[in-house]
């Protein structure tokens, strides 16, 4: 985000990987997305329970809205440019998230933290 993007977005859905960078990465895109009316989600990405919980221990667990874990058929079908065809709940429920609208409807004065 940059050059008054985030002047226009109410909200920032952010993949984190479990890594020191992508915690890094998510401080910096929440400082970014702060003002007031919007909302920055979060959901991890490629944990094992090991690092789903250190993710949560680490960022703003209120903001966490799924952890989707190592899956091969997804890292197969993303290194070989296919559709994925493989059904996941935490993925239905970040589809069904943004889907809804409800995001709309949530006020918060804290963003990603």
């Amino acid at each position: 985000m940059g050059g008054g993007v985030e002047e226009g977005c109410d909200l920032v859905l952010m993949v984190l990987d479990p890594s020191y960078e992508s915690i890094r990465l998510s401080e910096k895109i929440s400082e970014l997305a702060e003002k007031p009316g919007s909302l920055c989600i979060l959901f991890i990405n490629r944990a094992d329970k090991i690092g789903t919980q250190l993710m949560m221990e680490t960022v703003d667990k209120n903001h966490i809205l799924t952890s989707v874990p190592s899956n091969s058929e997804v890292f197969l079908a993303g290194f070989e440019g296919e559709e994925l065809k493989v059904e996941l709940p935490e993925i239905e429920s970040v589809a069904d998230f943004l889907i809804s609208g409800i995001h709309f409807e949530i006020e918060k004065e804290d963003n990603c933290k």
